[in-house]
């Protein structure tokens, strides 16, 4: 029997890590993640988060 790999990689944003980078405060998590992914928009004009305001969950099963 052949044995496999698999592996996923999920991410989630880091609300925590983007409000403080950009120097966000009073804000709800929805709002900060808005934020994060306007700024992100403006640089690159595609709508999604920079890594460093992600958390990484690894799945893997043998």
């Amino acid at each position: 029997m052949d044995s496999f790999l698999i592996f996923d990689i999920e991410t989630v944003p880091d609300i925590e890590s983007g409000a403080s980078i950009l120097g966000l405060t009073n804000l709800s998590d929805e709002e900060v993640i808005k934020a994060m992914e306007h700024t992100k928009f403006q640089k690159l004009e595609i709508l999604f988060s920079q890594t460093i305001y992600k958390n990484y969950l690894y799945i893997s099963n043998i």
